[in-house]
């Protein structure tokens, strides 16, 4: 018989021995790609050198080098990955795949878009698999689009504002080659937008976006008048206008209508980057006339716009984006929602479409639209009917986020949305507390200026009633209303010295305060 003394030690042997192979698995396994790659690297070369190894060889060699730098960056990689991405790189410049073999066809143009070629190394190899007709099946459209997406989304982080004004002018020349540059891969993603095969699409258009994105963040919104602090500054923003004018803004005019054909794909999530491609083209027009002004380059009545033909251009697929706000799949409804949100007034013509969106069957996209129908109101615009009438039908929404949106939405119109009086007054008396002090706030707006005098009673009656039998913070809202209508007000003046003697010290500090506003 086994005694208990051997049987602990054979099964403490036994465990010392699997968890040891267990380490030295792991171990095995914290290898990287790259590292696997490393120690291969004369396999990879002689693979794919001109001697050439069997198609088994190759095809393996070229998955090595895929993994080893998939999500490659120029920008953070350590000196010795950029030597071997470099290595790999000479390799693949050089390397002819089989004729008639796609498989390995594809395998290289990913592999060798990983690497990160120039852009002018990669529109001379990778060019000729994304002529403007296709030549090629869909598994080679897709990995050169893929290729010419990693080599875009490199150049576009390299892209960067000038740290420092007295270094700008610098800066942005040090930049022009590598603007110019991605603005030529542009014309081999949008080549690739105008193709049958969807995958294909939706690469060229990714590119495209990363694009416009990359010009907005880094050199754009920071221009907003919403964003802007003492460090921006006119003569910054001139630069910036003549760099984009010269490099990237004549690339992204001049393929901007290629994305029309993406918009009205069968497939669903086509469209869905789609709308997000020429909202983000679409946008930066916007954004770059927004610059031309803070720089004072703004054009007198009848003046050329400088750059205006681009931004016409550019901002010309905003019509096409709208129409999307009929599309069947939800998401890209609010992706075209969000797009006209973020136009401004530029999106005012349109004001009908995002009225008959507003009663959209999703509440993101309602509430989104609620925003929308604010913001888009130009200064000088006296017809409101339209988006009025579609944000009255909002307050009345069962979602507590489009009521409170259409009702701060209102606000902007001011006198112009007296036809919401009614509806906005409902919304004070009954609901969430929130959404009635806001109800409050948007009467206040809609009667303060302009109003007919009858409008101005109405609204001053519903108020005297919030003070008199609302929630505490109704009351109060409605007492600071009362006080800034002044003496228009003066009918409520009972109501609030009956709220002097109320219990709630807050409200009888408000209700005095309206008093004297009013009574003088």
């Amino acid at each position: 018989m086994m005694s208990h003394t051997f049987a602990a030690s054979r099964a403490l042997g036994i465990f010392v021995g699997v968890f040891v192979g267990v380490g030295i698995a792991c171990g095995q396994s914290n290898q990287t790609p790259r590292d696997d790659a490393r120690e291969a690297a004369e396999q990879i070369r002689a693979a794919l050198s001109g001697k050439k190894g069997t198609i088994g060889q190759q095809r393996s060699a070229l998955t090595l080098v895929i993994e080893a730098f998939r999500n490659f960056d120029t920008t953070t990689f350590l000196e010795e990955e950029q030597e071997l991405a470099a290595e790999f790189r000479k390799i693949l410049s050089t390397y002819q795949p089989p004729a008639n073999d796609d498989t390995t066809t594809a395998l290289w143009l990913e592999a060798y878009g990983s690497v990160l070629p120039t852009a002018q190394e990669l529109v001379d190899r990778v060019g000729p698999y994304l002529p403007e007709k296709p030549r090629h099946p869909p598994i080679v459209t897709r990995a050169a689009a893929a290729a010419v997406g990693m080599v875009v989304d490199n150049g576009a982080r390299r892209l960067q504002r000038p740290p420092l004004l007295s270094e700008a002018q610098a800066h942005l020349q040090g930049q022009r080659p590598l603007a110019v540059q991605v603005g030529d891969l542009l014309q081999l993603a949008a080549n690739a937008c105008g193709y049958s095969d969807e995958e294909t699409r939706r690469r060229g258009l990714r590119a495209i976006e990363t694009v416009a994105n990359a010009v907005q963040q880094r050199f754009l919104s920071a221009f907003l008048p919403e964003k802007r602090t003492e460090i921006e500054t006119p003569a910054e923003a001139q630069l910036i206008a003549d760099f984009l004018r010269e490099t990237l803004l004549p690339r992204l005019a001049q393929i901007a209508p290629a994305l029309k054909s993406g918009l009205s794909s069968a497939d669903p999530f086509t469209r869905l980057q789609a709308v997000r491609t020429a909202s983000e083209i679409a946008l930066m027009g916007e954004r770059f006339r927004n610059l031309l002004s803070f720089a004072g380059r703004a054009p007198a009545k009848g003046e050329a716009t400088p750059g205006g033909k681009y931004i016409d251009v550019i901002r010309g697929v905003l019509p096409d984006v709208i129409q999307r706000l009929r599309d069947p799949l939800p998401g890209v409804r609010l992706a075209a929602a969000e797009t006209a949100e973020s136009a401004g007034p530029r999106a005012w013509p349109f004001r009908a479409e995002l009225a008959a969106a507003a009663q959209d069957r999703d509440p993101i996209v309602r509430w989104v639209m609620a925003r929308a129908l604010g913001r888009i109101l130009p200064e000088d615009s006296s017809d409101a009917a339209v988006p009025v009438a579609a944000l009255v039908g909002q307050v009345h929404d069962p979602d507590i986020d489009v009521r409170t949106n259409a009702l701060r939405s209102l606000q902007r119109y001011g006198s112009r949305a007296v036809g919401a009086i009614d509806a906005v007054i409902e919304n004070i008396n009954r609901g969430d507390v929130d959404v009635r002090v806001v109800a409050v706030d948007t009467l206040e707006w809609i009667v303060a200026e302009g109003a007919k005098t009858s409008d101005v009673e109405r609204a001053v009656a519903a108020l005297a009633d919030a003070v008199r039998t609302g929630d505490p913070r109704v009351q109060r809202q409605a007492a600071d209303a009362l006080g800034r209508l002044g003496p228009a007000a003066k009918s409520a003046l009972p109501v609030l010295r009956e709220a002097e003697r109320d219990p709630e010290p807050d409200l009888r500090r408000k209700a005095s305060k309206a008093i004297l506003f009013i009574d003088r």
